[in-house]
């Protein structure tokens, strides 16, 4: 681990954040492997901007996706916009730093435009911010094997167990990042728990959650924090005990 990875560690070391996400509907599936995880969340992206921020937004990112796809089709060339009725063809969507700064761009894009509701204006937010963060680890030497030849879900899918091998060389930090990504998606943060180091806790609820009704709602927030910090606790304990009996070691060695 190089000398950035363990600062990174150590920063991540000490804060704890619990999120609370509201979702309407879960299938309980495990993360599958990271690359096709990280065409999951572009499809996820894709499928907000493509359903929620209307047709003028759906023929930004149907022109740019296809321009990615086709270099003999260049951004300056009108792509005939999609219909109300059209679907998102998925497979435009490549594992690629590109893919993600499009998606990136669109988001910035609507949320400039648009008028929308203000947990629709986070989610655009979430899209741009956790795309560049992608973009960073994508662009990485680490990853050069798992985005090889910019594969869609259609090709991955043709594959056994996805190209796991290719995404080994990531590291556990950046995979982190990237399930974190995964899980929250672009669904709804009703509640969110941030406990530092030093003490200082900063919890944020949305009004929807803070509404009369919703207590359960909080008390679930209330347990899964709780619950977080312990197991915070118990991995200080244990690292703790580690760097103990490494010095015992060392200074017991020179005795």
């Amino acid at each position: 681990m190089d000398k950035s990875s363990i600062s990174e560690f150590a920063n991540n070391l000490l804060c704890l954040e619990i999120n609370t996400i509201e979702k309407e509907t879960m299938t309980g599936e495990l993360m599958p492997t990271l690359d096709l995880a990280l065409l999951n969340i572009a499809e996820c992206y894709a499928n907000f901007l493509w359903k929620k921020c209307g047709a003028e937004i759906r023929g930004q990112l149907q022109q740019k996706l296809v321009s990615l796809n086709d270099p003999a089709s260049p951004e300056s060339v009108p792509v005939p916009p999609p219909g109300e009725k059209a679907s998102l063809n998925t497979d435009l969507l490549r594992l690629s730093p590109e893919t993600f700064n499009c998606l990136s761009k669109v988001a910035i894009e609507a949320k400039a435009i648009l008028k929308m509701e203000e947990k629709e204006y986070a989610v655009l937010e979430r899209i741009s911010n956790c795309s560049n963060t992608i973009i960073k680890i994508l662009n990485k030497k680490a990853a050069e094997k798992m985005i090889e030849g910019s594969p869609n879900l259609s090709r991955l899918h043709k594959l056994e167990n996805g190209r796991a091998v290719e995404a080994s060389n990531i590291s556990w930090l950046d995979f982190l990042q990237i399930r974190k990504i995964w899980e929250m998606g672009d669904e709804r943060i009703v509640a969110q728990t941030v406990i530092n180091v030093d003490g200082d806790v900063i919890t944020r609820v949305s009004p929807w959650a803070a509404s009369p009704g919703k207590e359960w709602l909080l008390q679930l927030h209330k347990d899964s924090t709780e619950l977080g910090a312990t197991s915070w606790r118990h991995l200080f304990q244990i690292l703790g005990d580690i760097v103990g009996e490494s010095i015992k070691k060392i200074f017991g060695s020179k005795a």
